[in-house]
């Protein structure tokens, strides 16, 4: 999250971060997780930027602009961890949600990212014999990855 911060404020975007209180070990190279998290929390950032600066109106006459919140849960149940990052930029339409896994589908129509993200993310899953679901809804996309672990011993 560190590594995004000024995207974060570029963005007008807050971060809700809500961690597992459990301790649990994943049997995976410690980059493969980082990649997950950047590339799902950047996804929410560039949603954001795409819609532009927040305009305030000062005036009273228009409804508040809706916070930018881009939310990160971690839960563990059982033996398995699943992280949810979850923004309110606004949903995408089902066709392209369901190409969005494939390389070099990217909703950045200025040729900024590659489209590589998601399919990263879904393959990275997938080695952890895990998978990764996106949904979207008017409000904005939910990505929910999931796989199993090992619980760390009680001290």
């Amino acid at each position: 999250m560190e590594l995004l911060a000024k995207r974060f404020s570029a963005a007008d975007a807050e971060l809700d971060y809500q961690p597992t209180e459990h301790l649990c070990e994943v049997q995976a190279v410690p980059t493969a997780l980082q990649e997950i998290v950047f590339n799902l929390v950047e996804n929410a950032v560039d949603a954001y930027m795409r819609q532009g600066p927040v305009v305030f109106d000062i005036t009273g006459e228009s409804e508040p602009a809706e916070a930018r919140v881009i939310k990160v849960i971690e839960s563990v149940e059982g033996n398995s961890f699943t992280l949810v990052v979850r923004d309110n930029a606004g949903g995408i339409d089902p066709e392209r949600l369901a190409r969005v896994h494939a390389p070099f589908v990217t909703e950045a129509d200025d040729g900024s990212h590659p489209g590589m993200g998601l399919t990263i993310c879904h393959e990275i899953a997938a080695d952890l014999g895990g998978t990764l679901t996106l949904d979207s809804d008017s409000k904005g996309i939910t990505a929910t990855v999931s796989f199993p672990i090992e619980l760390a011993p009680a001290e």
